[in-house]
């Protein structure tokens, strides 16, 4: 994996993020299961041959972000900066997804 590739790094930082958010235990496993799979899924479709395999990660990274972001809407854990992380992520994830960028 490319190290500059913005929405992998992004996607990293976010990962990270969210170990040392203090959240419930019952949601914790949920939350970093999930941005996890982000992280996962944008790796795969980095490397996949066509758009279409592509899309189709990113897609799954962008429902496993929107499950990240529900779980802080949830628990409104006060970490401003990984709401916005998140945000952000998603903007690129959904420029993927509909055509309108080539590069995560």
């Amino acid at each position: 994996m490319r190290k500059d590739v913005r929405t992998y790094q992004l996607s990293l930082e976010l990962y990270q993020r969210c170990k040392s958010l203090m959240i419930p235990d019952e949601l914790r496993d949920s939350l970093i299961e999930a941005s996890s799979a982000v992280v996962l899924n944008v790796a795969e479709g980095a490397v996949r041959a066509t758009a279409v395999e592509q899309r189709r990660y990113y897609a799954a990274a962008l429902g496993k972000l929107r499950h990240y972001q529900a779980i802080l809407e949830h628990v409104d854990c006060g970490d401003e900066k990984a709401r916005l992380l998140a945000e952000r992520i998603g903007a690129h994830l959904h420029n993927v997804c509909h055509g309108q960028a080539l590069v995560v």
